[in-house]
């Protein structure tokens, strides 16, 4: 085999050839290497400016729970107010800005804890029925006021009830535990304390 090679001609044995055989080979394997692994080049566009990355979305946080309390009565802004968990009674009243004159603030219990849904009402000096809470539940008809289980109630819900205060709800509690359930609301007046005229006046608010 011969070849020219500026100007000059060569004259190659037969290993020779193979020899140069192989590196064409490999010559050409190792292009084809390059060329598939190689990255097309970035091109710029002048004037414009490369996308912005986009600005992650923060983790939402946690807001403090609110609910409604229907505030009526002697108080300066009687409405539905929101109140955060744990609100008490006199969270309540200064929420509706605070008692008016007129405002029986013996009444109610303001170291009382609040739940969503229900009415607080501020009764007057002169008025006789002093229930400062109405607690409501959803019934077929709609919102329906919910009577307070003499059996399961605690002091202090004991106390949301018409003519009973902190004495009258221990003495409940008191009973209740040394003589069982109540079998009737009537059982109520054998309470030291509950008489004819304090039952009539929260017997239509209580339930065994």
């Amino acid at each position: 085999m011969r070849i020219r090679f500026r100007g000059r001609v060569y004259s190659l044995t037969g290993g020779q050839q193979i020899a140069l055989c192989a590196v064409l080979i490999l010559t050409l394997a190792i292009a084809g290497f390059v060329l598939r692994n190689a990255k097309p080049p970035v091109t710029v566009i002048p004037g414009e400016a490369l996308p912005e990355r986009l600005p992650s979305t923060p983790a939402p946080t946690a807001e403090a729970s609110l609910f409604a309390v229907h505030i009526v009565g002697c108080v300066h802004h009687p409405g539905v107010i929101w109140l955060p968990a744990g609100s008490l009674v006199l969270d309540a009243v200064e929420a509706a800005g605070g008692f008016t004159q007129e405002a029986d603030q013996e009444a109610i219990n303001l170291a009382y804890a609040l739940t969503g849904h229900v009415q607080l009402r501020v009764p007057s000096l002169q008025e006789e029925d002093k229930t400062w809470l109405r607690q409501t539940g959803s019934t077929a008809g709609g919102e329906a006021e919910q009577r307070l289980n003499i059996n399961t109630a605690g002091a202090s819900q004991l106390m949301t009830l018409p003519g009973i205060g902190a004495v009258l709800a221990a003495n409940i509690v008191s009973y209740r535990e040394e003589n069982g359930r109540f079998s009737s609301i009537e059982e109520l007046m054998n309470v030291p304390g509950i008489k004819q005229a304090k039952f009539d006046a929260l017997k239509d608010s209580v339930t065994v």
